[in-house]
């Protein structure tokens, strides 16, 4: 699956959980990166497929992700 590659390839685990990137900022990012559409759903089911740690907010989830990630300061920039 070319979501769970991309969330391989970009996005790094940490001990807690980090709110300022939700799942509908990854999604956004997943979109432009990948060239096609991302639902906000997709997001959430790879990222508990992979084993990342999430926490409910609205419709969203936030994860523990490292901002160490190239992509990922791009994303909170954005």
């Amino acid at each position: 699956d070319l979501i769970i590659s991309w969330i391989k390839t970009n996005l790094k685990k940490r001990k807690n959980i980090n709110n300022s990137i939700s799942s509908y900022g990854l999604k956004h990012r997943c979109e432009r990166d990948l060239g096609f559409y991302v639902s906000n759903n997709e997001i959430k089911e790879c990222m508990k497929e992979i084993g990342f740690k999430s926490v409910p907010y609205q419709c969203n989830e936030y994860y523990n992700i490292s901002l160490i990630c190239t992509k990922l300061e791009i994303i909170k920039a954005v």
